[in-house]
């Protein structure tokens, strides 16, 4: 009996470590800000929108989710950040009174945003007070995206280069061959940079050298960019009014959804998929649960 229940104990330990390695499994849902409804729509994985929120929007541009799962949106002609829940209720995190576009968080959670107008990188906390991060070097920025190493890079769209900052907002010139009009920006897994040409309609990829190639084509007016947890590359094209996908190197862009108008913002919710936490809580329950029962 006891060489069974050994048995089983390493059966079952087994088990549970094979689930738990599956708990970094995700399911995307994207969302999409729209120029052209003054609305945020969430897109499922066949490209259906669906309406989201539209509390405080005025022209909704950058999008960012925290770390907690709240969603961020600038509002250029409010001036303001709102900041929804998952039901779409909505209330201002901050209104700086600047015509803002792109966001993204840093590791510690502060949001960062681009002030197209005064050519400035803003740094706002919790509360919403904000300080200038950056400001030498930037012309009409754009799209922002972090690094791994805590890099904040810029589409500086003006002077068709990315710039890099560090975390004192001093910034070099990152890249400048293959830009035209460079909007949004986002990194794939594997540490590679990627940008929205607006000015030819393409994306082009960097690697941490620097060093450009191009990626994509077929594109209108690219605006925000973002990968899924595929690696699928997701475009918010303003010019051919839907979200563009591209699947791999030197292909043309597809249409991927059409419901969200004109889209300027994307941003990507990935969580946990349920399934796999149900199988890891259930499985080990009733595998403990059995061996329990048995000893009694």
């Amino acid at each position: 009996m006891k060489a069974r229940l050994a048995q089983l104990s390493f059966v079952s330990v087994a088990l549970c470590l094979l689930f738990a390695g599956q708990r970094n499994s995700r399911a995307d849902t994207l969302y999409a800000s729209s120029i052209s409804t003054y609305s945020i729509y969430s897109v499922d994985s066949l490209g259906n929108a669906t309406f989201f929120a539209n509390n405080g929007l005025n022209y909704p541009t950058g999008l960012a989710f925290d770390s907690a799962g709240y969603l961020y949106a600038a509002s250029a002609n409010a001036t303001t950040i709102m900041k929804f829940d998952s039901t779409g209720a909505g209330t201002v995190f901050a209104s700086p009174g600047f015509g803002l576009t792109a966001m993204a968080f840093d590791s510690a959670g502060n949001l960062f945003a681009a002030d197209h107008n005064t050519s400035r990188i803003l740094k706002f906390s919790s509360s919403g007070t904000f300080t200038v991060f950056a400001s030498a070097g930037l012309n009409d920025p754009m799209g922002m995206a972090f690094d791994t190493n805590g890099y904040l890079y810029v589409a500086n769209r003006g002077n068709n280069t990315i710039e890099k900052f560090n975390s004192l907002g001093v910034g070099t010139l990152f890249a400048s061959s293959g830009l035209s009009s460079p909007a949004g920006l986002a990194f794939d897994v594997a540490g590679n940079l990627y940008a929205g040409n607006q000015g030819n309609g393409t994306v082009e990829t960097f690697n941490s050298l620097g060093v450009g190639a191009l990626f994509g084509t077929g594109l209108g007016i690219p605006n925000e960019i973002a990968f899924d947890s595929a690696g699928n590359l997701y475009v918010a094209d303003e010019g051919i009014a839907a979200i563009m996908k591209l699947t791999s190197a030197g292909g043309a862009a597809s249409v991927f959804s059409t419901g969200a108008g004109y889209p300027f913002g994307l941003a990507f919710q990935q969580i946990p998929e349920p399934s796999t936490w149900n199988l890891l809580v259930l499985g080990c329950a009733a595998v403990f649960g059995g061996l329990r029962w048995r000893r009694r």
